[in-house]
């Protein structure tokens, strides 16, 4: 009998250390303590430690105590049962494959997009945050509830009014970022019900979003000519009429263009006619150029019936750890904020007193124009090392290279007939990670094309990374199909 127990008691522990509950250094409990927490005899407790040790799992030191010491060629899974090796990547779907590749620590994911992290924002985070306690966030406000904090609000429109946007703080609303923004718009807008259309390429965030929501959508592939696409935008409401539009105004194609104010009017025009809602993932933050473009909400005339919601967070800005965004609700704040309510947890308090600190002090403008500056930095210098390996493919016209004015993103065209799904699969074996043209379009007609990030922190493994990927790149394009 006391075999069976001291063993049962030894699994329990292998088993808590396999799982990551215990880890590597960790101190156990003496050998009295635990004969009193698992109700077993001393001899019993010091009979399962001494087998613990014996097998490697534990580690006694003098005049300290046991820790816990995994055995060579133990490896501990603390998130799951299974994980897929980077090998393996080329035997899963596509999107899943490009999902795993982000947490892989041996793959460079340029197919994320993360443009906060090429500045460190550690320690401004942690002054504001250190200032913000000073205003006591956690007292309980019943009459300002978290999210209509007014002053954040008030702040956040004299920013957008310093770039020429006139928004009122009435129409703004905080959130918990990005993906809770499009999930109101898609409530308040009861779009769970209706059909909406998207511009192709499209965001990749907006493409999981719709399809986590099962949503019914209309694909409208973007166009040189944007009288052209608002012709074929309309044509598509005259074929299976839809609902809303999404679109990015901002960086998100190929051209890396940037709608003009005159674009946008003509779109809200268009959308007065059809009686659709806009939707619009604003990210003109990070424009490279002078002022700040303005987002469609702010283009709005007074008098308008337009509904539109523009999603901003601070994602791209702060910190991908940062988990605060707002609306601007154009005819849509009250769907929006009862859409909210039920459904989403309020932002909390201590963070919009962390982002209002950083908005009164100027901060938040400065560590901006910090981030853009580092990423046309970081955008030249990738494409200086593509230019270099890819002179002459470019000069023949083989290849193509976006010129963006602003985002995190190049976009590279292959020769008609080399899909970017075959170059993903040779770059994941080099330990470079690509976003295929086919995961921003719903069929095959963009797979020549690959988007890749430089908005990650520009160090060794990114600019080795880099020279990987122009190489790659070369070798192809020559072979011969």
């Amino acid at each position: 009998m006391t075999e069976f127990i001291y063993q049962k008691h030894c699994n329990e522990i292998i088993n808590a250390i396999n799982d990551g509950t215990l880890q590597h250094g960790d101190k156990l409990d003496s050998v009295r303590i635990l004969a009193h927490k698992r109700g077993i005899g001393v001899s019993t407790a010091t009979h399962v430690y001494h087998q613990l040790e014996q097998q490697g799992w534990i580690k006694a030191i003098a005049k300290k105590g046991y820790f816990v010491e995994q055995p060579k060629g133990n490896h501990a899974q603390s998130y799951g049962n299974t994980f897929v090796s980077r090998r393996d990547l080329n035997q899963l779907p596509l999107t899943t494959a490009v999902q795993y590749s982000l947490s892989m620590p041996d793959v460079l994911p340029l197919s994320c997009t993360a443009p906060s992290t090429v500045i460190d924002s550690e320690a401004l985070l942690n002054k504001m945050h250190r200032k913000a306690l000073g205003a006591r966030p956690y007292r309980i406000q019943n009459h300002d509830p978290a999210q209509t904090a007014k002053p954040l609000r008030q702040q956040i429109a004299k920013y957008l009014l310093s770039s020429g946007q006139l928004v009122h703080h009435d129409d703004i609303l905080i959130t918990n970022g990005r993906n809770e923004g499009l999930a109101i718009a898609f409530l308040a807008c009861g779009l769970l019900q209706n059909r909406v259309a998207i511009e192709v390429p499209c965001s990749f965030y907006f493409q999981s979003m719709l399809q986590q929501y099962n949503i019914s959508t209309v694909a409208v592939p973007m166009q040189a000519d944007f009288d052209r696409e608002l012709n074929l935008l309309d044509q598509a409401w005259q074929q299976e009429s839809f609902a809303a539009y999404l679109f990015n105004p901002s960086f998100n194609d190929p051209t890396g263009r940037v709608l003009t104010d005159k674009q946008k009017i003509s779109l809200i025009d268009w959308a007065v006619l059809r009686s659709v809602t806009l939707i619009e993932y604003d990210r003109g933050d990070l424009y490279f150029g002078g002022q700040r473009p303005a987002s469609t909400a702010s283009l709005l005339p007074k008098d308008s019936h337009c509904k539109i919601i523009s999603i901003n967070d601070f994602y791209d800005t702060i910190s991908d750890r940062f988990g605060l965004g707002y609306l601007i609700c154009k005819n849509t704040f009250q769907a929006c904020e009862i859409s909210q309510q039920p459904g989403a947890e309020l932002p909390l308090v201590s963070s919009q007193a962390m982002l209002l600190e950083l908005f009164q002090s100027g901060h938040y403008r400065k560590h901006v124009n910090r981030v853009r500056l580092k990423l046309a930095q970081q955008c030249q210098q990738m494409k200086s090392i593509l230019n270099e390996v890819l002179e002459s493919e470019l000069a023949q016209g083989q290849l193509y290279i976006s010129q963006p004015a602003g985002g995190p993103c190049l976009w590279i065209g292959l020769p008609e007939g080399k899909s970017s799904t075959d170059l993903w699969q040779v770059l994941i074996e080099k330990q470079v990670a690509i976003a295929p043209g086919c995961l921003f379009f719903n069929n095959q007609d963009f797979d020549n094309y690959l988007r890749v990030t430089f908005g990650l922190p520009w160090d060794n493994q990114m600019e080795n990374g880099v020279w990987t990927l122009a190489r790659a790149i070369k070798s192809f394009v020559s072979v011969v199909n």
